[in-house]
Formats: C-alpha cells, sequence, structure tokens
C-alpha cells in the first residue's frame, strides 16, 4: 500500500504529459489548417485551370 500511495503523489510526469497534450493540440490545429488552405486553394485555384484546359 506504500507504494501505490507515493506512486499517486509523485508528479514528476505530470509535466511531460501535459507538454504531450499541448503537442498533439498543435499538431491537430496545424494539420486542421492546412487542410483547410488545401481546400480553399484547390476550389480557387486548381479548378478553374482544371476546366479551362478541360473545356479548350
Amino acid at each position: 500500500m506504500p507504494l501505490l500511495l507515493r506512486f499517486l503523489r509523485d508528479n514528476r510526469g505530470t509535466t511531460a504529459i501535459e507538454y504531450g497534450i499541448i503537442a498533439v493540440a498543435i499538431a491537430l490545429a496545424i494539420v486542421t489548417g492546412a487542410s483547410l488552405i488545401g481546400s480553399e486553394l484547390r476550389d480557387r485555384y486548381y479548378g478553374p485551370v482544371a476546366n479551362s484546359l478541360t473545356l479548350g
């Protein structure tokens, strides 16, 4: 039982876990932003160019 209590009171790994959560949140924001920008660029530039080339 003392080992379990000592484990529950130990805070050394907490910072690493918090940094991991922050890193995951930043990565998700980057992926989401890149996806939105990619969709916008495709709709704005690729679509009209592709239509112009196929229509002649």
